[in-house]
């Protein structure tokens, strides 16, 4: 786990948080403590299709390529009236 220094930027959801190395999504930012072990954060689409579509994420080294495309696929089917995209973490 890396937690990260904000960075000079307007997209919310790349400016504190955990690091998502896994796909280049949003940094995670917990706002919901599930269990002892999850952590729950909502994401607005229109949020999510924005970062997607930032040079953060064009540039960003996913570890799993095929799950970062997957996200690109997945942010571009959303509109601005999906409900907002829920993001759990789970600690081992």
């Amino acid at each position: 786990m890396v937690f990260c220094k904000p960075s000079d930027t307007d997209n919310r959801l790349n400016t504190t948080g955990v690091f998502n190395d896994i796909d280049c999504g949003p940094k995670f930012f917990p706002q919901v403590m599930v269990n002892d072990s999850t952590m729950l954060m909502s994401v607005k689409a229109d949020e999510l299709r924005d970062h997607v579509a930032c040079d953060d994420f064009k540039n960003g080294i996913a570890k799993y390529p095929e799950k970062k495309r997957k996200l690109q696929e997945f942010a571009a089917s959303l509109t601005e009236y999906d409900n907002p995209v829920l993001m759990f973490v789970t600690f081992k």
